[in-house]
């Protein structure tokens, strides 16, 4: 959770002290009504202690250990378990926490004591949670344990978590159930009924903090623990709790694939099972190695009026900081055409612009250090992100694209039905496992090599060396192994990265690494091309398509990188299989303010050939004929043109 919030919510901890060898806060007891757990005591402890006791309880007591292993068994996996303590479960505060809940619900109390002055008390953990992943704690108050009472006679405890997973995964919904019940005699007949004399119910995962559902306790006091109760309540929770139905997920059981034949073993079949294959992540830093990160742009569309780098001088470990003015070569680079500045110098055209590198000793000092430059910003307008702006605006990049097949006049005439339609397709991000790397290493007469997860080997020589003005020759790019790339590692996008880090290592004459986290990865790798196409379609009653008038906008971003080609492939398979004998597309690429798409596997295809499926579709719904039945007859045959 720490490291969490250190890398993605900003926060820092100057001090960091292990908690696994304090004893005060590694005991661990059972009494009589209840037990002890000491703050430092681990979640695999925990969990063994209390299936050890459980041989031990009486039996109105073991509800509390059932329902807190109930949640243990799917905390985390044994790893996370083995280093994870329970106070720290507690102190984080954390709405979506597994144990919390079922703690607040058991009438669990916290020991404090005060770092100045030794004092120690005792509070419910119910006063503790606070909104927002905090706790209601004294800056100098220390958690020395845990007090988490056992069940009494006819009380009861239940536990409940909603994942994604069914196990191994932080909850969407965990839950902390209490009833305690009291008999009594009804009217004159000794009949035994039962009354609820208390009752708690504990959510986490629906609010900002852990909540109790108050309203729904208060009713519940005093009244008969029968069915009609329950229902009464479920609709007195349902009018307390709000619930985000979006947030339900359910589990299926996949369907086991079996296996025909065999096949042959990939070379790096066992390395790659048994986590021996090196990656570039795993090539070891020179000693004399440092580390760098990003400074990114926080405005869509702004000009840069200054940049202030006193505060990351001061930093402890700073070394340098990369800008424009540090690029000893051509400033001007790109994919199809240089229309990128390595660094921008006075203009920013998307949040996620690389504006510079921050270069340190490790690597927290170097993302602690870009968060520390300070860049003033002049906002720009317009301001255009989505394809309907940028055609109201006429913002494009690259000419006007054109292809034309047949007579599309005449298919019309010929056609006894048309349809027309408009249909949008999202970006969708590659994800592949290994985040961009890069390790730049010097060597003798200023010759340069680079530890690269690639798939464009020749494109990173070629555009680092005219970066740095140097020969190409005198670069060499290593690829030992790719951890995935869909085509996110061949572009500019990826390309930009190592020259950033080869500005940095020829200014500073030493090795320098540069590792991305998931979020800036994402941030600024760049998607598949968002589409929106414009279409009208002629065809005949005996199922013939005849005419297509198709015309494609693509979301580009704010440089064109593989835009214009992906556009042209596009347009070339929008008929896809099928012989429409007359056919126009005309396409163009959407000049806007976010990060520019790149390429991804397919290239342009998927989005027409989907495009052209929907056609086919609409056209079989409107003829009331199945879709493959139409598919079929409109084919391309053999001695088609196409």
């Amino acid at each position: 959770m720490m490291q969490i919030d250190r890398k993605f919510k900003n926060k820092n901890y100057p001090i960091l002290i292990g908690v696994s060898h304090i004893q005060e806060l590694n005991t661990m007891k059972k009494l009589e009504n209840g037990m002890i757990i000491g703050a430092g005591i681990t979640i695999a402890k925990v969990k063994e202690y209390l299936k050890l006791w459980l041989k031990t309880l009486s039996t109105h007591q073991i509800s509390t250990c059932h329902a807190l292993l109930n949640q243990l068994n799917s905390f985390g996996s044994e790893q996370i378990r083995n280093v994870a303590t329970i106070g720290g479960n507690i102190i984080h505060g954390s709405s979506i926490s597994s144990l919390n809940p079922i703690l607040q619900a058991c009438y669990a109390k916290l020991k404090l004591i005060k770092h100045s002055t030794n004092e120690q008390c005792e509070i419910a953990l119910r006063n503790v949670f606070v909104r927002n992943n905090n706790v209601d704690m004294e800056r100098d108050e220390i958690l020395l344990s845990v007090y988490i009472p056992f069940t009494e006679k006819y009380e009861y405890l239940q536990s409940y978590k909603q994942s994604r997973r069914r196990k191994f995964d932080s909850p969407i919904v965990s839950c902390g159930f209490q009833v305690k019940l009291e008999h009594q005699v009804d009217g004159f007949v000794l009949e035994f009924k039962w009354k609820i004399q208390s009752a708690c119910l504990s959510f986490g995962g629906i609010a900002s903090s852990i909540v109790m559902m108050n309203k729904t306790q208060d009713y519940l006091k005093d009244k008969p623990w029968c069915k009609q109760t329950m229902k009464d309540a479920l609709k007195c929770l349902l009018n307390e709790l709000t619930l985000d139905e979006s947030t339900s997920e359910f589990q299926s059981k996949p369907i086991s694939n079996q296996i025909v034949g065999s096949s042959s073993i990939h070379n790096s079949a066992y390395l790659h099972a048994t986590g021996e294959a090196k990656y570039t992540c795993d090539i070891p830093t020179p000693s004399d190695g440092l580390y760098s990160a990003l400074v990114l742009s926080t405005r869509p569309y702004a000009k840069i009026v200054s940049i202030n780098k006193t505060k990351a001088e001061e930093m402890p470990g700073f070394k340098a900081f990369i800008s424009h003015l540090d690029v000893p070569g051509c400033r001007m680079t790109g994919d199809v055409v240089n229309d990128e500045e390595v660094f921008p110098s006075s203009i920013v055209y998307c949040v996620g612009t690389v504006i510079g590198l921050v270069v340190a000793d490790n690597e927290m000092d170097a993302q602690h250090g870009s968060k520390l430059i300070d860049i003033k910003y002049e906002c720009l307008k317009p301001l255009i992100v989505t394809i309907d702006q940028a055609i109201e605006q006429q913002s494009y990049l690259g000419p006007e694209l054109s292809l034309k097949f047949g007579n599309l006049e005449q298919g019309f005439q010929e056609s006894e039905h048309t349809l027309t339609g408009e249909f949008y397709i999202g970006g969708q991000e590659h994800f592949y496992l290994e985040t961009n790397c890069c390790l730049a290493i010097p060597h003798e007469r200023g010759e340069l090599e680079l530890c690269v997860s690639t798939q464009n080997a020749t494109g990173i020589q070629e555009k680092v060396a005219a970066a740095l003005g140097i020969p190409s020759n005198k670069i060499v790019v290593r690829v030992k192994r790719i951890g995935g790339g869909f085509d996110g590692k061949d572009s500019i996008r990826h390309i930009r990265l190592c020259i950033a880090i080869s500005i940095a290592e020829m200014k500073l004459k030493r090795p320098v690494r540069l590792t991305l986290d998931r979020n800036v990865d994402m941030l600024i790798s760049g998607q598949n091309h968002p589409f929106k196409s414009l279409l009208k379609v002629g065809f005949t009653s005996l199922d013939l398509l005849k005419a297509l008038d198709i015309v494609l906008y693509s979301n580009g971003g704010w440089s064109q990188d593989y835009s214009v080609p992906i556009m042209e492939r596009a347009l070339l398979h929008c008929g896809n299989v099928y012989n429409f004998k007359n056919l126009k597309c005309y396409g163009r690429v959407c000049k806007t303010n976010i990060q520019p798409m790149t390429a991804f596997r397919g290239f342009g295809i998927p989005q027409a050939n989907l495009i052209c499926e929907i056609v086919v579709e609409h056209v079989s719904s409107y003829l009331k004929v199945e879709p493959v039945e139409l598919r079929q007859i409109n084919l391309y045959q053999e001695n088609d043109s196409t």
